[in-house]
């Protein structure tokens, strides 16, 4: 914007950082012949009002025809196959660089070992010895000179039968092992959930600076107005201050939404590593109505509540397998031995059946067997608890997103409106005198609050939607395959 002393008319640039959804107020009645229509914004040549309480018509149209971005939003399913592909490729990101998936990944192939460890124990057990000879103490000495010998010793024990005891071990092991699979894909959720939350600020955080970036700008083309104002009448220097504070402020703000953005790059490069972060344009974004009964039904089998639930049937098997312990066991027993008898004779293989039974162990198997009942109870209270917590989240989230998806209407609603309380604050300033500096900036700061706002409620229902697909435990299958 510049003033030509000599014809006293004031040329206007074009605005930067316009978006292309930008609306252009009309400009007032031009002096001059208007210039032929182009695709960029026409350069204007105003006259300046003569009384002095007016502003320069320039910066007036420049002031005006800024109007903040308005992002168009639109309504259909939840979001377009775009962003759930631009969301699943930072998942999958995560999921491959994140030390807690690979943590859980690891428990699970440790739990598989224990597993088969245990049963291992079904097979014949061989057991190989060796022992040097005997010496007599105290002076005597052995009558049996092959006993003096070194020798070497094989026994071969397979159970028989043990009334389930390695049967339920197995079997609560084999519970383990599934719960650490559970755990693993309930990390893989808890990742997706984490990382999409984080995209979802960030793409969120730089809207607003976006907005803000605007709203400065504003506010700066305002006081090169004013200083031009000031030169020609001095008395109105407050105004020039009032308008400098107020840009200060704007800009203060902006830098603080702008350390944000950084904040949140840092926090998603931590989750995903060298990825790019996600670029979605506004458009791709839609709103739709989510199937409670859908997510409801997919509470059963959510990864955590699995996971609860194998605890508990592991707990059950293990109380059976210390109860089978408390009863006898039979084993068949075969062994040898390299150590000659006294008439130096090799001894023989050797089988039998062997029968071993703790017939008093002071009560232990009946307070370790009630004990594993009781564990047993607990996971259930527990999985029935994370099942009802589970559900309260999903329909809290699904609540959350109909409540801002209405609260982002009703302030676009209110943009609207603030924007035409703007303007014509802006012109009874302007033209009239009967509004104040400081009336005109304060309209315009609530048009700047109610963008802010919209953005922000918007988004947040967005991410109230993907929430409620990450407490169904189907956050992953949905940016995957869509359903």
């Amino acid at each position: 914007m510049r003033l030509d002393p000599a014809s006293a008319t004031i040329v206007a640039g074009t605005s930067p950082t316009r978006a292309p959804w930008l609306e252009v107020m009309p400009e007032p009645v031009r002096t001059s012949a208007p210039e032929p229509a182009s695709s960029q914004p026409p350069t204007l040549d105003l006259h300046v009002p003569e009384p002095p309480r007016r502003t320069p018509a320039s910066a007036r149209a420049q002031w005006l025809s800024d109007a903040p971005a308005q992002y168009p939003w639109s309504q259909g399913e939840l979001a377009s196959p775009a962003v759930r592909q631009e969301f699943w490729r930072l998942v999958q990101a995560a999921a491959s660089y994140s030390p807690k998936v690979r943590q859980a990944e690891a428990e699970h192939q440790a739990s598989l070992l224990d597993l088969r460890s245990v049963k291992g124990q079904r097979w014949p057990q061989v057991t190989v010895g060796a022992g040097s000879g005997g010496y007599a103490l105290g002076g005597g000495k052995y009558e049996d000179e092959y006993a003096q010998k070194p020798s070497l010793e094989a026994q071969i024990v397979t159970p028989v039968y043990d009334f389930g005891r390695l049967k339920n071990t197995i079997a609560s092991y084999r519970h383990l092992a599934d719960a650490s699979e559970f755990a693993y894909n309930a990390q893989l959720q808890a990742v997706a959930s984490e990382v999409s939350a984080t995209a979802i600020d960030l793409i969120k955080t730089r809207m607003l600076v976006e907005i803000s970036t605007q709203y400065v700008d504003r506010l700066q083309s305002l006081v090169d107005m004013l200083q031009q104002i000031v030169q020609v009448d001095v008395g109105r220097g407050s105004e020039l201050t009032q308008a400098k504070a107020r840009f200060l402020q704007a800009q203060a703000n902006r830098d603080a939404i702008v350390a944000r953005v950084l904040e949140l790059e840092l926090q998603l490069r931590r989750q995903v590593g060298d990825v790019a972060p996600p670029d979605i344009a506004t458009e791709n974004w839609e709103m739709g109505a989510i199937d409670a009964a859908s997510l409801m039904s997919a509470l059963a089998s959510h990864p955590t509540v699995l996971q609860a639930q194998a605890e508990v049937a592991s707990a059950q098997s293990q109380a059976d397998a210390i109860r089978s312990s408390s009863l006898p066991s039979l084993n068949w027993v075969v062994s040898k031995t390299t150590q000659k008898d006294a008439l130096g004779q090799s001894q023989p293989w050797e089988t039998r059946l062997s029968l071993d039974w703790s017939a008093f162990r002071g009560g232990a198997a009946r307070a370790q067997r009630q004990a594993a009942l009781a564990r047993a109870e607990s996971g259930r209270q527990r999985a029935e608890q994370q099942r009802l917590d589970l559900e309260f989240q999903v329909r809290n989230a699904i609540h959350n997103a109909k409540v801002f998806s209405d609260r982002a209407d009703a302030y676009r609603d209110l943009i609207d409106e603030n924007d035409r309380v703007r303007r014509a604050f802006f012109q009874q300033w302007y033209h009239l005198g009967r509004r104040t500096l400081l009336d005109v900036l304060s309209a315009e700061s609530d048009y700047y609050t109610a963008q802010i706002n919209e953005v922000g409620s918007r988004m947040d229902g967005y991410r109230a939607n993907f929430d409620a697909y990450a407490y169904a435990g189907m956050l992953a299958q949905w940016l995957q395959n869509g359903n």
